[in-house]
């Protein structure tokens, strides 16, 4: 598969979107401060508290509206109940224009995503605008995957870094990969591993993890196992590396690679994603074979030993096997176990997670020889202690 350059691409994807009109309205994010008002309460002189009855009654008007105003909240006291609340929507009331100001520029923040691809002129413009111009290209690059944006927008932003710089540098192709991905523009991402591995002779981790999800959505999933190999060289996979194999494994009918990875996982102690385990369910409904009812019997008992109890996905995957199998009529149902622990559609009674008897006395025994007697002959334990340790337990 051959892939042209990005400079050699730059003047036909120009010649395909073609001169769009710049942005407008595209202002600079100028920092605004904005000062809260406080009320402030009129003070009382010892003068208004020596007022006789009768001046009292003789309040005018203009007085009573003062009053009324001090009990809506346009003059109260800082003590009184509710201050706090009624001097934040005064303040709220009278920074009016500059509250509408400041969310004016919150909104163009959150817009500087292009929502159409740009020309070269325009991205020259926007990246004039911006704060961090060294790192404009990739910031530009997460918003976009970010905002799960338009290919196109990323194209054009590649020809500009193109005619801007004549190279696209390894951190923004990696951005570019993760939107690919993301979208699942597979022809892309199989472009792009080429050309990557021409370009670079080491991938990281990230790169191979993209590639892995990538592939596996295609008809060269099996090269994903390569990319797994190359992870193992530098760190334990991750299980979505491992989940993403064996889903496509299954997907194509591939049961062994997909069970040796299953095994693999479970050696290195890794937890298989519930949709994994959902996938050997899955697969397992369009046909019977007793070596595969093993494999599924297993999983169960998996589940059973290292308690992982199935989400809603994983259970109704379980219940459609059961019923699948032919020559037994299996039922399931949902239900709600009671708290004595029987289930109430075959009164069954589950297994108790309490010790019983025999067990309890079994691990005593087990930490009575090996861990408080032992043969370890730096361990403190005194004959006395180990006597005092019998009697109580």
């Amino acid at each position: 598969m051959l892939v042209q350059p990005f400079r050699s691409l730059a003047p036909r994807l120009q010649r395909v979107l073609g001169s769009l009109p710049a942005n407008q309205g595209l202002s600079r994010l100028l920092p605004s401060c904005v000062a809260l008002q406080l009320c402030t309460s009129n003070n009382l002189t010892s003068s208004e508290f020596k007022q006789s009855d009768a001046n009292q009654r003789k309040t005018s008007k203009a007085q009573l509206e003062r009053i009324h105003r001090a009990d809506t909240g346009s003059s109260f006291s800082v003590f009184t109940a509710g201050a706090a609340r009624k001097r934040a929507e005064s303040a709220k009331s009278q920074m009016g224009v500059e509250m509408a100001d400041a969310s004016t520029v919150t909104k163009v923040t959150k817009t500087l995503v292009p929502l159409k691809p740009l020309n070269v002129d325009d991205w020259k413009k926007l990246k004039k605008e911006s704060y961090n111009k060294t790192r404009f290209e990739v910031s530009m690059m997460e918003k976009l995957l970010s905002a799960r944006a338009d290919i196109d927008v990323a194209k054009s932003l590649l020809v500009f870094v193109t005619m801007e710089s004549g190279t696209v540098e390894y951190e923004l192709l990696l951005k570019y990969l993760a939107l690919c991905v993301q979208q699942q523009h597979l022809t892309e991402v199989l472009d792009l591993y080429v050309m990557m591995k021409s370009r670079f002779k080491v991938l990281e981790i990230g790169a191979y993890s993209l590639f892995i999800s990538g592939f596996c959505k295609t008809d060269h999933w099996r090269e994903a196992v390569v990319f797994l190999e190359s992870i193992k060289k530098m760190v334990t996979p991750s299980p979505r590396n491992y989940g993403d194999i064996i889903i496509s494994a299954l997907k194509h009918k591939d049961v062994e690679t997909a069970w040796i990875l299953l095994k693999e996982m479970e050696s290195k102690n890794l937890k298989p994603t519930e949709n994994t385990l959902q996938a050997f369910f899955d697969y397992g409904k369009s046909f019977y074979d007793d070596q595969y009812e093993n494999k599924i019997m297993y999983i169960l008992f998996y589940l059973r030993n290292n308690q992982i109890y199935p989400g809603e996905g994983l259970m109704h995957s379980i219940h459609s096997w059961f019923e699948s199998i032919p020559g037994n009529q299996w039922e399931g149902h949902e239900t709600t176990i009671l708290h004595s622990g029987e289930c109430p559609v075959c009164n069954t009674l589950l297994e108790s997670i309490q010790l019983s008897t025999e067990e309890y006395h079994v691990l005593r025994e087990c930490v009575m020889n090996d861990i408080i007697q032992g043969t370890d002959t730096f361990k403190k334990t005194t004959p006395q202690s180990c006597k005092y340790l019998q009697v109580s337990a």
